[in-house]
């Protein structure tokens, strides 16, 4: 777990103090988003990206899950909440960050999940990882307001699990995002 906190502290400081292309500008985004996962389930976050001169922008993200898997996970019904964040990664096919675009995000979540079957139930506390590939579009508004909408496909991973074991697999996402560039 360490080894992949330190490897995400240098990714991040690298997006710090990497240089930008003589050409162009950078931004700065922050704004909040809205997810619906396949499983059941809403996510809510704030983000902050760190857009390139051309094409490419960084995002950190910090939120919040609420999971309602039904019969999605290995129980009759697995439904809970917890904290979390990510990391991103975009590429914007126009030369300025917006438009359409491509990228890859991580995220982990720390989740406490109530849940049942025919058994009984129980309860579990895991760190989940769902790393995906994204597209979306970003509508800018007078260069300042952004609303984005986007798509995801990944794969739901369960890292560390204390209780009974939990759902895996594919998951699909939609969601909404909107705020201001500064």
């Amino acid at each position: 777990m360490l080894k992949k906190i330190s490897v995400l502290a240098i990714l991040f400081v690298a997006a710090f103090t990497g240089k930008a292309q003589d050409i162009g500008y950078t931004t700065t985004d922050f704004g909040a988003e809205a997810q619906w996962q396949s499983p059941g389930g809403y996510t809510g976050m704030v983000h902050l990206a760190f857009n390139a001169a051309v094409h490419s922008g960084f995002q950190i993200r910090a939120g919040y899950n609420i999971v309602d898997r039904k019969d999605w996970g290995g129980h009759t019904r697995e439904k809970g909440n917890g904290p979390g964040g990510g990391i991103g990664y975009r590429y914007y096919f126009p030369f300025r960050p917006h438009q359409f675009f491509l990228g890859l995000r991580a995220d982990i979540w720390r989740l406490k999940l109530d849940y049942t079957d025919s058994t009984g139930g129980g309860i579990s506390k895991t760190w989940t990882l769902h790393p995906a590939a994204e597209a979306g579009y970003m509508f800018l508004i007078n260069d300042m307001i952004f609303i984005t909408p986007a798509i995801s496909a990944g794969y739901l991973s369960n890292l560390s699990t204390t209780g009974g074991a939990l759902g895996e697999g594919f998951i699909f996402t939609a969601g909404i995002s909107a705020g201001i560039k500064f």
